[in-house]
């Protein structure tokens, strides 16, 4: 049961990220919008894009959007799906957010979408306050999408147990749980944010066995880099195991996404 971690925990997840990846529905985003009652909407900053799911969801709004990744084969998937919908607003920055050039000038709205916890978050929060103009927000959202470690749905257990046979009883790429007993709203506000406010939307999900596959192959824990030669005895095991539980393939999940607005 050999398995490997990687100095890249997302290598070769971008295909998966864009197709199995939940997303954020239109109507959390339009609740954000209301509650961050944005003054401008000249410049869009999304950090740690990834694949672009925050940031397509975002940039109809913005007459700029800069979505920003160091992984550059994230951004290549962001830009084929971007060149497919037409959108001319959007450009992509393959740097970390650590990184970012002040030089790119004052943004109305920076977020980040599902990775601000891989970052340095003091380093990060302090460049996106000197990055936004005086009434600028920044913004952090995520979820517990296919979080199976939660085993907060009855079906995580058995798709858990498959995890751990192949994988190893500890989750993979997860020393970043070490950092988390600080919350994100605690490191911003040490970082001069301030009107710091967070809300959840909760919604229902029905997955399918190839719909779990695809997600788990998008995460930093169970991707095919991760399972290497066991690839394919991972997955006949994991679809026996939810067949098991149920033999008609739909699996129910509430999922919860949360945003976190922080002003200037």
């Amino acid at each position: 049961m050999r398995s490997k971690l990687t100095t890249d925990p997302f290598k070769s997840t971008s295909k998966y990220y864009s197709q199995y990846r939940i997303g954020y529905p239109r109507e959390v985003i339009n609740i954000f919008f209301k509650e961050a009652n944005i003054k401008s909407y000249e410049k869009l900053l999304d950090i740690g894009c990834g694949t672009g799911k925050l940031t397509f969801a975002l940039s109809d709004k913005f007459k700029e959007v800069i979505g920003a990744d160091i992984s550059r084969e994230m951004l290549e998937e962001a830009e084929r799906q971007r060149k497919t919908l037409d959108l001319q607003n959007i450009s992509w920055l393959n740097c970390s957010a650590e990184k970012i050039n002040p030089n790119l000038g004052e943004f109305n709205l920076i977020t980040c979408g599902e990775a601000f916890h891989w970052m340095n978050r003091d380093k990060v929060a302090r460049l996106n306050y000197r990055l936004l103009n005086k009434e600028g927000v920044f913004a952090i959202f995520g979820s517990n999408t296919g979080s199976v470690w939660s085993l907060s749905e009855p079906w995580h257990k058995p798709v858990l147990d498959v995890i751990q046979f192949w994988l190893g009883d500890k989750r993979k790429n997860s020393y970043w749980l070490r950092k988390m007993h600080i919350k994100h709203e605690d490191v911003l506000r040490k970082c001069r944010f301030k009107n710091i406010k967070k809300g959840i939307y909760q919604f229902n999900y029905t997955w399918t066995i190839e719909s779990i596959i695809g997600n788990l192959y998008s995460t930093s824990f169970c991707n095919i880099e991760l399972l290497g030669d066991n690839l394919k005895n991972f997955e006949k095991d994991l679809v026996r195991a939810l067949k098991n539980f149920n033999y008609k393939g739909e699996y129910k999940e509430l999922v919860q996404v949360y945003y976190i607005i922080a002003r200037k």
